[in-house]
């Protein structure tokens, strides 16, 4: 009778499950091994990675990069040497690995040797005793049952030298096995000699670069608190500056804006054909076209209001093309830990590039400032702009300028670390951060 699919046999049944079982575990043991491979490539690949890196790092020119390019090539450098400390560790753990397998096998072919030496002197006593007491097939001594003793005898000796000859062979065999594997871990041993002195190189190379970027670091970055203490130590220098120089250009436009009135005054009287009387100006009365300014002799104290300035009131442009390399505000320093504020940004960019005016304004200073070195400030109606560093001011103070007229070439004179322009932006003496009002 035919058998239904449905009824097979449970010998068939169990073959099949057999069958089923094998074949998931041989595609689980696949899968195992190739997602072993993938993690393996993605790690090995995470290596290469981080070694280019490194190397990108080693080659950084510690004497053009900025401070934050020095910290991130340290930064890199430091993983990369936290790395390459593991693979020294495991290159010398598979050396002592190594070596240890060879002394292992060296060890074990002595003694192999001196089990193979005792067997062949036992063979040759044997053979010698052989010799010298023949065994004669045609010897008999009359009495049957020595005769059969002695034939026994024999038969033994002569298995037990086909066995002594059979346990030598054996054991040179093995002499000869352990000699290739120790052969074969001896050169395994180099090998791993040879990785572990590279490894060791790499890393010496890297702990060099490591020594050479943070010394370069230190010295950079002691150089620029410097800058930003002794720019400190003149704030209340240039706050009093920026202070007078205002007052003084408030003062020359009250004067000319009463030269003015008094020159429109003498005009109207004279051209007049009525007769009119004038009468003079009460002196403590306030102008309403002096924006604030008085022309009497008096002295007036008032409080101004405080100034708010938005991003689209100021609405500037950037001074100079370049990148900002250290930022306002306050900076920590990566290795000691000690802070210092900085007054603005610093525009890295090269040396002679133009600084234009951020805005429409008058120049409130051009000249040369310890610390700042050659410095330009335009005051522009409610805030000022402050350019410092610069190789050449081309501005005077005084001058009316224009938003976006060249005002000087960036440099890098005073206490500076390298060409870039300082810039500042203070509202009521008051520093701000330039990059909430740069476009």
């Amino acid at each position: 009778m035919p058998t239904s699919p449905f009824h097979m046999p449970r010998h068939l049944l169990s073959f099949l499950a057999i069958v089923a079982l094998l074949v998931s575990a041989a595609s689980f043991a696949v899968a195992e091994e190739t997602a072993e491979e993938t993690l393996r490539d993605a790690r090995e690949a995470q290596a290469e990675a981080q070694r280019a890196r490194a190397e990108l790092a080693k080659d950084i020119d510690v004497l053009e990069a900025t401070d934050v390019e020095l910290l991130a090539a340290l930064t890199v450098l430091s993983e990369q040497i936290l790395t390459q400390e593991n693979l020294v560790g495991a290159a010398r753990s598979d050396l002592e690995q190594a070596r240890a397998e060879e002394d292992r096998l060296r060890s074990e072919i002595v003694t192999v040797g001196e089990n193979a030496g005792q067997i062949k002197e036992l063979t040759v006593e044997r053979a010698i005793a052989a010799y010298i007491a023949p065994r004669d097939s045609n010897f008999s001594s009359g009495d049957p049952t020595a005769d059969a003793r002695r034939d026994a005898l024999f038969r033994q000796v002569d298995l037990s030298s086909i066995e002594l000859i059979d346990q030598l062979r054996a054991v040179e065999d093995d002499l000869a096995l352990l000699e290739r594997q120790a052969d074969e871990a001896a050169i395994a041993a180099s090998v791993r000699e040879t990785t572990l002195q590279d490894a060791l190189g790499i890393l010496e190379q890297d702990k060099a670069a490591q020594v050479r970027i943070r010394a370069q670091l230190v010295d950079e970055i002691a150089a620029l608190e410097a800058e930003y203490d002794e720019m400190a130590a003149v704030e209340a220098e240039l706050a009093g500056i920026i202070r007078d120089k205002q007052r003084e250009i408030a003062r020359q436009e009250a004067v000319a804006r009463a030269a003015a009135r008094a020159a429109t005054s003498t005009t109207t009287t004279t051209t007049s054909t009525a007769p009119t009387t004038t009468e003079a100006p009460d002196s403590g009365a306030a102008d309403p076209d002096a924006d604030g300014d008085s022309t009497n002799t008096g002295t007036t104290t008032t409080t101004a209001p405080e100034v708010v300035i938005s991003a689209e009131d100021a609405d500037l442009i950037w001074p100079t093309i370049g990148s900002v390399t250290s930022p306002f505000g306050t900076r920590v320093h990566p290795i000691t830990g000690s802070s210092r504020f900085h007054a603005g940004i610093d525009i890295a960019t090269s040396s002679g590039s133009a600084i234009w005016s951020a805005q429409d304004g008058t120049v409130l200073f051009s000249g040369r400032m310890r610390g700042y070195g050659e410095v330009v400030i335009i005051d522009h109606g409610g805030f000022v702009t402050l350019y410092a560093h610069m190789s050449l001011r081309q501005i005077t103070e005084g001058a009316r300028v224009g938003q976006g007229q060249q005002i000087g070439l960036v440099g890098s004179t005073g206490n500076s670390t390298g060409p870039h322009l300082h810039f500042e932006i203070r509202i009521d003496d008051n520093v701000n951060n330039p990059m909430i009002y740069l476009p």
